[in-house]
């Protein structure tokens, strides 16, 4: 797989988070991945193992070619705590470096997922001598979009969080964001020119194919249990599903992500054992393909902070589905140009949405073309060929790279 020479070149990239998994990084990473083992180029990528099997996540390894994932198993350590996350970014440096030894001398690009692996890849710099990219610089910057700035604790941690942007343009040769919001922000109030936009792709190995055997009252809702605020929306969809259920409507509810073990409180829940909400776990690529299948309504979160790049890579599973998309504002999802009641069903507040879920079970042939056009709107804009040639092209333009 690995080159003997210096014809074929190699990318080296590092992830904060599992991979495979069912974070919108780990999405984001697949479509990635996908571009560069189609264009023929190999690439490592180094990432945590938070678990010791790889069937926990339902997933077998990477599924491209001339791909090859070093995993740093630190199962043993999983914990939500400040310690564990300090320790697990130390153990991921080491681990990096020791990987980086040993493909040194094929790396032509070193490419950093997130913010927060930007330290590490800016170490890996000074190291070996190598040309960083930056991908998936989105969340943070957010903050300080439309005036969201004066949200931030304080004028200090601005003030340092201002300060890690400049210093990853200054040391990035290429940054890459999913965000046109982003996008626009660096470009306007920071003079950025090695920034380009790359959005995030429909992730096809999830995408319903064929006639669609949707049931009517199915309710889906798909997440990772890995932070305070998606558990916290584990709350709240029981609460839907009780507020529903308590109207003696005829519906189901379907959560879907792990670990399990993050939300055991709630599989004692009435509902669950009357078999009218169901867990799922992790699951396989054919059964999340399935249960979309199955499908009528997907809810998104309505996160008080701004997260697009996750919340849109499952919006695009969910509208690519043909899912009747209930969520809030566009930009909580990183679409500038979706429209509340034609492509999607906004809700502003938990209220809102649970009472557009029971006007949709009631009503759902009045709610079809919603879906429709959702579909519609990503298939046009988002298509995996389509972002994955964009994403090439810029590496291209940096460095030959292969034939």
């Amino acid at each position: 797989m690995y080159p003997h020479d210096e014809s074929n070149k190699l990318i080296f990239l590092i992830s904060p988070d599992d991979y495979p998994g069912y974070t919108g990084l780990a999405r984001r990473l697949n479509c990635i991945l996908y571009a560069i083992s189609r264009s023929g180029i190999n690439a490592v990528l180094i990432a945590p193992k938070f678990f010791r099997n790889s069937e926990n996540l339902g997933h077998g390894g990477c599924p491209f070619k001339g791909i090859k994932v070093e995993r740093m198993d630190i199962g043993w350590l999983r914990s939500s705590s400040r310690v564990f996350r300090l320790l697990m970014y130390v153990f991921l440096t080491f681990f990096s470096i020791k990987k980086m030894c040993k493909y040194r001398r094929y790396v032509t690009f070193i490419q950093y997922e997130d913010l927060y692996t930007f330290p590490i890849a800016l170490l890996l710099k000074m190291l070996f001598r190598k040309k960083i990219i930056g991908d998936d610089i989105a969340s943070g910057a957010l903050k300080w979009h439309g005036g969201l700035g004066r949200r931030c604790l304080s004028f200090i941690s601005f003030a340092l969080y201002l300060f890690l942007m400049k210093l990853i343009f200054i040391y990035s040769t290429l940054v890459i964001t999913p965000s046109p919001i982003i996008y626009e922000w660096a470009c306007r109030n920071l003079n950025i020119r090695n920034i380009a936009y790359v959005p995030n792709c429909i992730p096809e190995e999830h995408v319903w194919t064929g006639e669609k055997p949707v049931v009517k009252n199915q309710i889906i809702f798909v997440s990772a249990f890995t932070s305070s605020e998606t558990l916290l929306w584990v709350k709240r969809v029981l609460v839907i599903a009780e507020r529903i259920y308590d109207e003696g409507r005829d519906f189901r509810l379907v959560v879907v992500g792990g670990p399990l073990d993050k939300v055991q409180c709630f599989l004692d829940h009435e509902l669950v054992k009357r078999g009218i909400v169901s867990f799922t776990g992790y699951v396989s690529d054919e059964k999340l393909r399935e249960l979309y299948g199955r499908s009528f309504i997907g809810i998104l979160p309505i996160f008080e902070k701004l997260r697009p790049s996750g919340q849109e890579i499952k919006a695009l599973e969910y509208f690519a589905n043909g899912l009747v998309v209930i969520s809030g504002p566009p930009t909580t999802m990183g679409f500038k140009h979706l429209r509340p009641g034609v492509h999607y069903l906004r809700a502003d507040t938990l209220e809102e949405m649970i009472a557009l879920i029971k006007d949709c079970l009631a009503r759902p042939d009045e709610y079809s073309h919603i879906a429709t056009e959702g579909r519609k709107y990503v298939l046009k804009r988002f298509s995996r060929d389509m972002i994955a040639k964009r994403y090439i092209q810029l590496l291209r333009k940096l460095h030959p790279l292969s034939n």
